[in-house]
């Protein structure tokens, strides 16, 4: 998805819908015409390491990009931070909070954020600084500001099935750092567990996925593990996590995501999911 030279905004913005992934070490985004399936526009850009801080290298990534700067129908800005918990949405956000104090998530320059997920009766709590929150407010209209996991928790709690088993979804992300998302729905359809690592091998991202799975209580008989995102990673993992579990497959890629081409299916997957869960 890396461009040499940027693309350039849409003629008619305002009927397209972008998604944006910030990262560490880059700026991803998916554009979408929503009444022209076919439609996508999507870039990749690396943030500077040697910026003064990371706003200054988040700004230079945005004004650099005249996608980015356009006036869309709807912004969804997907913030990756392993910085985040979950607490059941009954208790509220007092508590969530609660929860967010006792995991050290928050603090000074901080804000806490929630996102429901309401087919998983769930909130993820999570934490964003408050000058690359206050950016993202002031640069894209009509935004929400979700964390990473978010897509991925309302897309695969709004097609699970309860009585065929427990799931553990693993999402591997390709960035610097590599990283693997796991979330696990028992055999009743309840979330079970979400979390992300950080992976330097192969090793790491199976040894997380497994652990995960074996403290959900999962039967490696009668319970699947389900792979998506990077497809190195993917192609890398399945065998060998087949030695382990009778049941791994690939995440079956959405079908509306199809008709977007080949810049669609090479976008990161939490981007392809965004208009699929608004």
């Amino acid at each position: 998805m890396n461009t040499a030279t940027p693309p350039s905004a849409p003629d008619d913005s305002t009927l397209w819908h972008l998604a944006v992934e910030l990262d560490s070490d880059a700026l991803r985004a998916v554009a979408r015409s929503t009444v022209d399936d076919s439609a996508v526009l999507a870039v990749t850009v690396a943030l500077d390491p040697s910026a003064p801080a990371p706003l200054k290298a988040l700004e230079d990534a945005v004004y650099s990009t005249p996608m980015l700067l356009a006036e869309y129908r709807s912004v969804t800005v997907a913030v990756r931070t392993t910085a985040y918990t979950l607490c059941a949405d009954v208790l509220g956000d007092t508590c969530a909070d609660a929860c967010a104090d006792i995991c050290a998530i928050g603090g000074d320059g901080l804000t806490l954020m929630h996102d429901a997920i309401a087919a998983a009766g769930a909130t993820t709590v999570w934490a964003v600084a408050d000058d690359i929150l206050n950016f993202v407010r002031r640069t894209f209209h009509n935004c929400t500001i979700v964390h990473h996991t978010t897509p991925l928790l309302r897309y695969f709690a709004g097609r699970r099935r309860a009585g065929n088993g427990g799931k553990t979804y693993a999402h591997f992300h390709a960035g610097s750092p590599a990283a693997v998302d796991i979330i696990i729905f028992d055999g009743d359809g309840h979330l079970a567990l979400a979390a992300t690592k950080i992976i330097n091998s192969d090793a790491d991202a199976m040894y997380y996925i497994l652990a995960a799975a074996r403290a959900c209580g999962a039967d490696p008989a009668a319970d699947s593990i389900c792979l998506c995102g990077d497809g190195a990673r993917r192609a890398a993992l399945m065998p060998l996590l087949r030695r382990y579990v009778a049941s791994v497959m690939p995440v079956i890629f959405p079908a509306a995501a199809f008709r977007g081409g080949d810049a669609a299916l090479k976008a990161p997957f939490p981007l392809i999911l965004m208009p699929l869960c608004e």
